[in-house]
């Protein structure tokens, strides 16, 4: 179920294709929107950790509880589009790469689910900029990891 969710995102990705940069900003926006579960504009802790935990069942590809360097290249929100439309492949590549890195915390070449949860963790105090327990979407959109690292592929 997960991971036809997560195909549903590269879709829209392809279908909004024809103006990828905005297209990147409206895959992030989708992401918030799904996170933030109870609509009230900001995305808790709880809720983060939902998306968290969603994300890395759909890496886990052959279901080891472990996402290993392979299965999280492989993954991709929808972002991979844009990059192969703006001819920025290698650059996307090597973000997801750096990515993995900041994840796979212990360095032994796989995310387990704790060093998601402590990543999790780590991403949402850097993005609440306003300390108040919640991330805005404009908190998300600016600050929040994934979407930080996965823009510089854009420049």
């Amino acid at each position: 179920m997960l991971r036809i969710l997560l195909s549903a995102f590269t879709v829209l990705a392809l279908v909004l294709g024809a103006q990828a940069q905005d297209t990147g900003k409206k895959v992030s926006q989708i992401t918030f929107a799904s996170s933030d579960k109870n609509e009230d504009g900001l995305v808790t802790l709880g809720e983060a950790g939902q998306l968290a935990s969603n994300a890395f069942l759909s890496m886990d590809a052959n279901d080891n509880s472990l996402v290993s360097r392979s299965e999280f290249l492989e993954w991709d929100w929808g972002y991979m589009y844009l990059a192969e439309q703006a001819g920025k492949v290698e650059r996307y590549s090597a973000v997801k790469r750096v990515l993995f890195a900041l994840r796979d915390r212990n360095g032994d070449g796989d995310i387990s689910r704790k060093e998601m949860r402590l990543s999790m963790l780590a991403d949402f105090a850097r993005a609440d900029l306003n300390n108040d327990g919640a991330l805005s979407e404009k908190e998300y959109l600016s600050a929040w990891t994934p979407i930080v690292v996965l823009k510089t592929a854009k420049k």
